[in-house]
């Protein structure tokens, strides 16, 4: 996204899964989401807001219900822009401890060779079960079913392919990623997605 946003810069992204992360531990990411075509499907800025539009209001329920459905997920800061998602997302596991952030950012996963991106389309497999990426796969598919259904429209497009996540390792960090996403909107003029574009309310 833009360089800054509210003084602070945005958490650095990664296109596709790492081969040794595992992305079912506890810990908290960093997620963006984009519109396909990167198009202002889900509302405008006006006076440093998000105003949503009728697809943007969807994303945001489905976004709060797909956390609330998942007992393994909780759903931090997130803020819905014209063509974009962020949000802070949390795995926690029924056995592990609560912790701080920097002591569970996930693990290696054994056997797997590390160095070499890659996400489940490339791997012929679906993310693994109560994992990120099962978490947003069900999320924008949730998405895609009702916004086709509130347009009247089988063949609209909601999503970009794939997602960009980052794992947050410390507390400083994550103070870092929810300044940046609370700040994105009065940022929004200098963001790399920006668009005059209007999508209808």
């Amino acid at each position: 996204m833009s360089d800054r946003a509210g003084g602070s810069s945005p958490p650095r992204r990664k296109a596709l899964r790492w081969s040794a992360h595992d992305y079912s531990t506890h810990g908290a990411y960093f997620v963006t989401v984009c519109a396909a075509g990167r198009a202002p499907l889900f509302g405008w800025v006006h006076d440093d807001a998000a105003r949503l539009s009728v697809l943007g209001r969807i994303v945001v329920d489905e976004l709060v219900a797909s956390a609330r459905l998942r007992e393994e997920t909780h759903l931090d800061e997130f803020v819905v822009m014209p063509n974009h998602l962020h949000a802070i997302v949390w795995i926690v596991r029924e056995d592990d401890e609560p912790r701080r952030p920097s002591a569970c950012a996930g693990r290696p996963i054994p056997g797997r060779p590390a160095g070499r991106p890659y996400g489940p389309e490339q791997r012929g497999q679906g993310p693994a079960a109560r994992s990120l990426g099962s978490l947003l796969a069900g999320f924008k598919a949730a998405v895609t079913h009702r916004a086709r259904m509130a347009m009247n429209d089988p063949a609209l497009s909601v999503w970009q392919r794939g997602y960009h996540d980052r794992v947050i390792r410390d507390d400083d960090e994550l103070a870092r990623a929810r300044e940046y996403v609370l700040g994105n909107p009065a940022a929004w003029s200098s963001d790399s997605e920006y668009t005059h574009d209007r999508a209808d309310p």
